[in-house]
C-alpha cells in the first residue's frame, strides 16, 4: 500500500515538475521519498527541483547510497563538479545530515536535528539523532 502511494506521489511530482510547478513537485516528491526512501527515481526528480546545489548533491548522493553505479547520479555529480565518493565514502554519507529544507525527506518528521555545539556556526553540520537500532 505504501509503495502504491509512493508511486502515485512520484507520478504526480513528475507531472508537477514537467509543468514547471517546482514547489509542488518538491513537496510531492519529498512525500514519495518519505514513503519509499529507496526510490532512485524519486530522488533523481527531487534533485531536479532542488532549491540549490547543496540539496541537489544530497539527493544525488542518496541515489548512490541506494545504487553506487547509478549513471544518472554519477553524471549529475560530475556536472556539478563533485567527484563521487568511493563505496566506503558512500557508506559514511548515511551519517551526514541532510541540507536545510530536506530534513523531513531523509528522516521521519519527528526526528529533531541537533547542533553539535551551541558555539558552532549555522553552516556546521547537525548531529543526527541517536539510532534505536
Amino acid at each position: 500500500m505504501a509503495n502504491e502511494q509512493a508511486q502515485q506521489l512520484l507520478q504526480q511530482g513528475i507531472a508537477a515538475a514537467k509543468a514547471g510547478q517546482r514547489d509542488e513537485a518538491r513537496r510531492l516528491l519529498q512525500e514519495a521519498i518519505r514513503r519509499d526512501a529507496t526510490n532512485e527515481t524519486a530522488w533523481l526528480w527531487l534533485s531536479g527541483v532542488a532549491s540549490n546545489d547543496e540539496e541537489r548533491i544530497f539527493c544525488l548522493m542518496k541515489i548512490l547510497e541506494i545504487n553506487p553505479s547509478n549513471q544518472n547520479a554519477l553524471k549529475g555529480l560530475a556536472k556539478l563538479g563533485v567527484k563521487p565518493p568511493s563505496s566506503t565514502g558512500i557508506r559514511r554519507l548515511k551519517d551526514q545530515p541532510p541540507p536545510q529544507g530536506l530534513e523531513a525527506t531523509a528522516r521521519p518528521p519527528t526526528a529533531p536535528l541537533k547542533r553539535i555545539s551551541a558555539d558552532a556556526p549555522p553552516s556546521a553540520p547537525a548531529k543526527p539523532p541517536p539510532s534505536d537500532r
